[in-house]
Order: structure tokens, then sequence, then C-alpha cells
């Protein structure tokens, strides 16, 4: 089961004494205006949805059939509010929420460190007797892509068996055309480069970057296929709750497909209690749960116990869902980590953190965040599936 391999995760960190700090989180907007998430009762959801729309005067914008929910655009003269009230008064309907933003949750730190002091401090070293990764497990980044021809990443970057590069043709009949290194989810295109900050770049080179190839860095996983998914834009962009849904649609669907996708790192968060509990996006989590994907998540960088304010979807409960605190190299918390008794499942090195960088291809910098630490997390659980292939 997926809480066995959470709970054998526990041992390859030290537990960290979580003091209690609140501060402050900033927030903007917090969902998509004009758009509603609605979830519509078994065996209703054809009928329903055209009557309930047709009153509402809402369309059709992106339907989740597998999940049970659709994405509608709403009538200018209708809040998000009123629609979402609207609709639950409906016999028909289920659930209706608003489309949630999400945001990446990286400070990034112009010093740079010449040691990787979190590998020792998850004690890889130690683990690396034993294994140093394989190339049969796929790590899905959850991000703004990977610079997927970097010096310390290309040879550990998923590469798509069934499709051929840049040929326009769906060569494998997913109904995604050209996804050779993964997916674009931002633009709807499969080029998921990271041109937005770097962000994806850094986790996914803490997750795997080579191992012993004498240059840069290296990651938890010497050996490991990354598969980079991409949902933010180069200008900063915030994701929403329907892109988070299509890219873990895809990720599950790759797996059901016999892509060997045990973990996905998610470094990113949206504004919790504020927001609201996004039941579209848990239902999302919860079906690659089932399909045996652990889902790790950053647990959020204002400080703050989220068990008393949560911070999604680091605080949903799942039993596929681990949450990651951040870590000093004084074995610390954080100051800017969030935490919380049992929201937060465990801590990793998330301070200083040197990895790759996407502004060249032999680029490296230094980041802070509990998104630094989230992929220590992801790379610990995809360095056990290598030493133990039958965990599930």
């Amino acid at each position: 089961m997926i809480k066995a391999v959470k709970l054998v995760l526990f041992s390859l960190f030290a537990f960290l004494f979580l003091a209690d700090v609140s501060v402050a989180q900033k927030t903007s907007e917090i969902y998509a205006k004009g758009e509603l998430l609605v979830k519509y009762k078994n065996g209703t959801a054809s009928t329903a949805a055209r009557s309930v729309n047709s009153i509402v005067g809402a369309s059709v914008l992106e339907e989740f059939p597998e999940l049970g929910w659709q994405r509608v655009k709403l009538p200018e003269n209708l809040s998000v509010n009123q629609a979402a009230a609207f609709y639950k008064e409906s016999a028909e309907i289920e659930a209706a929420q608003p489309n949630f933003y999400y945001r990446l949750l990286a400070v990034p730190n112009d010093a740079r460190y010449a040691e990787l002091y979190g590998l020792a401090k998850i004690s890889a070293p130690a683990a690396w007797d034993l294994t140093t990764g394989s190339p049969d497990v796929v790590v899905a980044d959850i991000d703004t892509g990977a610079s997927y021809n970097h010096q310390d990443l290309s040879a550990n970057m998923w590469r798509n068996p069934n499709e051929t590069e840049n040929n326009g043709i769906d060569d494998d009949g997913n109904g995604f055309v050209d996804d050779f290194y993964g997916y674009d989810f931002f633009y709807n295109d499969s080029n998921p480069i990271d041109d937005a900050g770097g962000h994806g770049t850094h986790t996914a080179g803490t997750i795997g970057a080579v191992g012993n190839n004498s240059v840069g860095v290296v990651g938890v996983n010497w050996n490991v296929k990354i598969m980079a998914i991409k949902i933010y834009s180069p200008n900063g962009g915030d994701t929403t709750s329907a892109m988070l849904i299509n890219a873990y649609n895809y990720v599950r669907m790759m797996k059901n497909r016999g892509v060997n996708i045990r973990v996905t790192n998610n470094s990113y968060g949206g504004c919790g209690e504020a927001c609201g509990y996004d039941q579209a996006t848990k239902d999302a989590l919860d079906a690659m749960g089932d399909a045996g994907i652990l889902n790790v998540f950053a647990a959020g960088n204002a400080g703050q116990n989220i068990d008393a304010t949560p911070f999604y979807p680091a605080s949903y409960t799942s039993p596929s869902i681990m949450s990651v605190a951040s870590s000093t190299s004084t074995d610390t918390r954080s100051g800017f980590s969030n935490f919380g008794a049992t929201s937060v499942d465990i801590a990793a090195p998330g301070s200083g953190i040197l990895s790759t960088f996407n502004s060249s291809n032999s680029a490296y910098a230094t980041f802070s965040g509990t998104s630094m630490a989230s992929p220590h997390g992801a790379g610990a659980a995809a360095l056990l599936s290598a030493y133990n292939p039958n965990l599930s």
C-alpha cells in the first residue's frame, strides 16, 4: 500500500522539532473569474448539465468525464459565488466550486554553496550502498517544466518510447501529440521546457541529477527517469484547478498505459482556508493514488500551522499524499516553513539547496523553500521504489 511506502520513508529522515511560528500569508486573486467547476451526481451529468447550464447561461469549457466534473464559463452578470450557490440548489448537483489558483513556492536565494548538505541530512550516501536508483522508476515532476537538455538532467529525463519527437503525430494514440518528454498543460502543447524561472529544473535536479558523471551536482537518485509536466507560464502566471486536473489525469493515464510512474513531485500550493476546499482537485489526486502513485507536496512557505490554517493540496487527508516541511543545515525548521502535527508528514532539507538551473545547460543555482524540500522526499520515495520494486 502507498501508506506503507510513506511509513518506510519516515526512517530515511530524522524527525525534526517543528516550533510554532505564525506569519501572515500573502494572497492575491484566489480563483479564476467567470468560471466554475461543477460535479454532477451519478447518471445525471448529461441531462443536468444541459438543463442547469442553460438556466444559468453557462457554457461548457472543459469536461473531466472520468471524475464527473465540468469547467463552465459563466455569464458576465453572474459572480462565481452566486453561480456556485445556484448550482448547489439543484438536486442533480453534487458539488460546485471555484476554479482555484495554485502558486509556486520557492524563495530564490542569491547565495551559492559548494556542498549538497541535504543529501547527507537524509542519509542518501548510506542508501546509495544499497541502490543509486533505477531507470525503470519514473517520477513525474509537476512544475514549470524542465531543461531537458541540461548536462546533469538529459540522461535521466523520461522519453516516451512510443512517441517520435516533433513529428506532429500522436504515435501512441493517447490523445497527446508529440508528448515525448511529458506535456505542457499551461499552453496545452508538447514542449514542457522550463522557461519560467528555473523552478522545475531545480526540483528535477534534486530528484535525479545524473550521478557519477564528473560534472555539477547529483540528485537523490543517480539513475531515474523524470517526466516533465509543465503547469506554469514564463511570466509566473498561476495555474488553476482545471490545469492541475488535466495534469493529474495525464499522469494517471500514462501509469495505466504501462509507464512505471511511482511518484509525483508537487512544489506548489493554493491559498488554503481562504480559498475553501478544492474537491475537484482532491478527486483527481485520489484517482492518482488509486492508480498506485505517491504524491509528494511542499507544505508551504508561510511559517504557519496548517493544522489550524489548511494549505492545499498539502493539507488534504489522503493515504497517497505526503506533505513535506523544510529544514536547515542544522536540523531545525526553516523559518519560512509551514508545519503541523497531522498535516505535515515529514521534513527534509529546503534552506539553501544547490541544484540544476535553466539559465544554460550547465547552470546551477541555490534556492530556499519547501519547494526544495519536497523533491528530497519525492527522490527518497523513488530510491525506495528502485530498491524494492514490489512496494505499492
